[in-house]
């Protein structure tokens, strides 16, 4: 800050004709300029107003009527596996041609009306697909091997070759019927027919029996 200093004369009247001068001390600095204060805000002083009650719970509802019962479904599903593994099968035939088969019985299963009016479908799990996994019969191999099922009353019987030949290098473990009951006799699923595949005519039929 600047500094200034000036002198003040004064002067004053008297009898004479000479003028006094009167000299005044330098005047100090001038002080720096204050900070400007604060913004206030309007607004700084609104006090928040109390957090308002809870309003009272709603009653529930009441619980709506039930529906109507729904129809009976078409089928009655059921599945029954047996073990397989060290049954002997039986040789039909001579080595150079024929198969095998192993008879299974299931009179508990195929009783007259499922063997009549059931869906049935048979598995069997083996070393046909690696390493041991089920596949529905009839089924046919790249390596030509065949695998056939004949449902009767009371019984179930397997039967196997390989070319034509009975000695086939497969191991079988299970078995496994499932049944489809229908409802009524009137229904669909009970008026289809079934179609036996000739096991000696195989070749005819083994391109669609071929997964």
């Amino acid at each position: 800050m600047t500094a200034l200093s000036f002198s003040i004369i004064i002067a004053t009247p008297s009898c004479s004709d000479d003028t006094s001068e009167v000299v005044v001390d330098d005047i100090g600095e001038k002080g720096d300029k204050g900070e400007k204060g604060d913004k206030v805000d309007k607004e700084a002083d609104v006090t928040k107003g109390d957090k308002g009650d809870r309003g009272p719970l709603v009653e529930r509802g009441a619980t709506g009527s039930k529906g109507d019962k729904g129809d009976t479904g078409n089928a009655n599903v059921k599945v029954y596996t047996q073990n397989i593994q060290n049954a002997v099968w039986e040789t039909v035939g001579s080595a150079s041609s024929g198969y095998q088969k192993l008879v299974i019985n299931a009179p508990n299963i195929l009783d007259l009306s499922t063997v009549r009016d059931a869906v049935i479908l048979v598995y069997v799990r083996s070393t046909d697909y690696f390493p041991n996994h089920w596949a529905l019969v009839p089924y046919y191999t790249d390596r030509n091997i065949r695998v056939d099922a004949v449902v009767n009353h009371r019984n179930l019987t397997l039967k196997k070759d390989q070319n034509g030949k009975p000695a086939v290098p497969t191991t079988f473990y299970e078995v496994k019927i499932a049944t489809i009951q229908p409802s009524s006799p009137t229904e669909p699923i009970s008026r289809i027919k079934n179609a036996p595949v000739d096991f000696k005519n195989y070749n005819s039929v083994k391109n669609h029996l071929k997964f």
